[in-house]
This record gives C-alpha cells, structure tokens and sequence, in this order.
C-alpha cells in the first residue's frame, strides 16, 4: 500500500493575530441602541457610573481573589465578589456590585447576540482565508510537511488540529509547505 501523494500549498498554517494588519475584517455590528432599549440604560452609562475610585479597589480584590483561589474552588471572582461587595451593606459597594453585575450581563448578552456570534464566525473566515487551516485541513489524520521539511502528523500535534506557541511544535504562522491526507474522518 502507498501513501498518498503530496499536494504543494505554501501557506501559514493559521493565523492568530499575526496578519491583522492584510485582513479586511467585517464590521462589528452596533448595538448600542438595542442593548439600551433591552437594559433599560446604555453600555456607556453603565461603564462611566463604573469610574472612580471604588474600580481600583474592586479590580485589586477581584485579581486578589483570583490569584488566591487559582481556579480551584471553582468560584468565578467575577460572581462571587459583586455578590460579597452587595451583601456588605456600604452603600457604595452595594451600587459597584449591582453596576457589577448588570455590566457583566450586558457583556454576556452581546457576547450572545446572534449578529455578534455570525461577526465571530465571520471574523474568524477573514483570519483563516489564506492560509492552511481556512483550507479545512488542519484536523487529525492529515500529514504537514513544513517549509524547513520536517514533518508533522496533524492530531499528533493538537488532536483538535489547532495550534499554539506553547502546545506545540510549530508556530501558527509556520508555512505548511505542502500535505496528505493518510486517514479520513478522524
């Protein structure tokens, strides 16, 4: 049995950043007036009744209370210290969580939104058209051949075909110089 003939295609193998400045993004979509006209208030009140001396002093215990619980409680800061700044009772700590918490809901909410999550996917296309990846090879089963020539089977390097500075053994904006398929439907 032989493998599979190489085909040439001399292309990043994905991008992460690092060609922002050739890719011509899609807009992102406003929506000011609809967050408002659901909250009831804007982003921008909401983020401007934020300023001021108490966001210091809540971005400190907050970034304390992460650092000291280092995930393993499980408690996310950004639940658990707006509910302990309410429930102390001082006025002013109890308006900062409260603008706490509805900030992180609008946030969430935008995050959410159907236009934004298309704006995601379509942000997503522009950054990978291009290169290796936006091909729809970068998953298990494919072999890489590398500009250098050394060679990498896709899945042995990040089994969800990704790939990050640190998790593995190439860059994303490494040139795939060309590849094979060997196994399908992985």
């Amino acid at each position: 049995m032989s493998l599979p003939d190489w085909t040439d295609v001399n292309l990043p193998y994905s991008s992460h950043g690092e060609r922002d400045n050739e890719v011509v993004y899609p807009p992102t979509p406003d929506l000011d007036a609809e967050m408002t006209a659901h909250f009831g208030v804007s982003f921008d009140e909401v983020e401007a009744a934020a300023e001021g001396p108490l966001m210091e002093a809540y971005i400190a215990e907050r970034e304390a209370l992460s650092l000291a619980d280092d995930g393993e409680s499980g408690e996310d800061p950004y639940e658990v210290l707006p509910a302990r700044w309410i429930a102390s009772g001082d006025p002013e700590k109890v308006a900062y969580g409260k603008n706490a918490l509805i900030r992180r809901e609008m946030r969430t909410w935008e995050h959410n939104h159907p236009l934004m999550v298309q704006n995601h996917k379509d942000r997503t296309g522009a950054r990978l058209a291009g290169t290796f990846a936006g091909l729809g090879f970068a998953r298990p089963g494919v072999q890489v051949e590398m500009a250098d020539g050394k060679q990498y089977l896709i899945g042995d390097v990040n089994r969800l075909g990704g790939v990050c500075d640190d998790c593995s053994a190439f860059d994303s904006i490494d040139i795939v110089a060309r590849y094979r398929v060997l196994v399908e439907g992985l």
